[in-house]
């Protein structure tokens, strides 16, 4: 990663931003939930299944920050993220919140 480089952050009211929002914090810690249950139930098969699903989330979410990334001319290894408040919660204008992580 070229950590010299500025994180590009997504406005509140870009429609990326409600895309990788919802990806964060919906999709993903579902994910993270499941796993969790699935270890503590000692559940290999399942954690299985649920490593994939976590790596197509991943994947979506890595190309959604691809795109905006593409969209505002970042360099191609360049950090893109959603913009935060004072409080380090994720704005987006078209969801409630800030919703604390």
């Amino acid at each position: 990663m070229s950590d010299h480089l500025p994180t590009l952050k997504i406005p509140p009211d870009h429609e990326l931003a409600t895309q990788l929002y919802d990806l964060i914090e919906i999709d993903q810690r579902k994910c993270f939930v499941r796993i969790a249950a699935a270890i503590a139930a000692n559940d290999a098969g399942e954690l299985h299944l649920l490593e994939k699903e976590m790596d197509g989330v991943s994947a979506k979410i890595d190309s959604v920050c691809d795109e905006y990334r593409e969209e505002c001319g970042g360099e191609p290894d360049q950090k893109v993220g959603l913009t935060y408040n004072k409080y380090f919660q994720p704005v987006v204008t078209a969801r409630p919140g800030p919703t604390p992580h």
